[in-house]
């Protein structure tokens, strides 16, 4: 029994963080992240970040306890102040090399949002089995399972949601012309994580006072996941404009057909297509229109980078490469 419980713990910790993880990376519609980085991304969330974080704050709770004490104060100090500060810290350690050493990755504010939320997510899905672990050892199955709903379900977008404000500052800052936007906006971004995280905690804190803390938690988060939302959509809108506005020239040349214009501007002909090959049984046109389509793509995200940015490491290179691939790929889809 003691085992199974241990399953569930571990199992409702992990599972519900990579559901939503690739939610997220659902709604990444166009120009997918590579998969290998997002893993990096959410593992460091997951091992790294935790470690840095509890030992961070176990050093800070020191002076901390000396100064106030224990009780209500103490808490909602170290909950409100320390932990936000701490972990949206290491969690953003993660944004912040992704960003200096892949900073083609970040296109626009999609991306800042996608690896803010990996990380995010990793974060909680091991926080979340610690917590649940602890309620199970002090309260047993019954405490265990109602710090799950909350945690997992009620809260369990919270830390994708803080850490994706940093990936927003980040992504601000690659796609300004402005130097004073590139310095400002990944310290603005981190500083409204960290205040997003503190007024969660702050609600979360004293709910042994007052009902009105973790009520004040839940209308404060889901807000916030809610204008995240709405910054995705209209970051996918925009990104459909680059495609349109990119891809459109390169079939006035021949490059693609006005068909495979079409499509590649349109997320549900894409896939309405990748599905009827699939349901024809043909493996090999699935993937390879899968593959033609991210060519446009990155074709017109690179046309982009190099109107927005300049020739900036290579980007009309990087252009003419996109091209010819295209054009060793469209050989085989003459008559489409």
């Amino acid at each position: 029994m003691l085992l199974l419980s241990i399953l569930t713990a571990v199992t409702a910790g992990i599972a519900p963080m990579m559901a939503y993880a690739l939610i997220v990376w659902w709604f990444d519609r166009y120009e997918k992240e590579p998969l290998p980085l997002l893993a990096v991304v959410f593992v460091w969330g997951a091992v790294p970040s935790i470690i840095l974080a509890l030992i961070t704050e176990l050093v800070l709770d020191i002076p901390l306890k000396s100064l106030v004490g224990p009780g209500l104060t103490y808490t909602f100090l170290g909950s409100s102040l320390i932990a936000p500060l701490v972990e949206e810290f290491v969690k953003g350690l993660a944004v912040l090399v992704v960003f200096l050493l892949f900073y083609r990755q970040f296109d626009g504010v999609m991306d800042g949002v996608v690896y803010g939320s990996m990380v995010g997510f990793g974060f909680a899905a091991v926080e979340n089995v610690l917590y649940f672990l602890a309620a199970l050892d002090k309260g047993g199955a019954g405490a265990m399972f109602v710090l799950i709903f909350l945690r997992a379900f009620l809260f369990g977008l919270n830390h994708a949601f803080f850490t994706s404000l940093t990936g927003i500052g980040f992504a601000l800052a690659r796609t300004s012309r402005s130097w004073l936007m590139k310095l400002t906006m990944p310290v603005l971004g981190f500083g409204l994580a960290v205040v997003a995280h503190a007024l969660h905690n702050a609600g979360a804190a004293l709910g042994s006072v007052t009902l009105l803390g973790p009520l004040f938690s839940i209308v404060w988060d889901w807000m916030g996941i809610v204008v995240v939302f709405v910054i995705i959509l209209l970051a996918t809108v925009q990104e459909r404009r680059w495609i349109v506005k990119y891809l459109a020239d390169e079939v006035t040349v021949g490059l693609i057909t006005p068909r495979q214009y079409r499509a590649a501007c349109s997320y549900l002909q894409r896939v309405g297509e990748r599905v009827e090959a699939l349901f024809r049984g043909d493996l090999s046109l699935y993937f390879r229109l899968g593959k033609f389509y991210q060519m446009m793509t990155l074709l017109a995200f690179r046309k982009y980078q190099l109107a927005s940015f300049g020739d900036e490491s290579g980007n009309r290179a990087e252009v003419d490469r996109q091209r010819r691939e295209i054009a060793m790929l469209q050989g085989r889809f003459r008559g489409t």
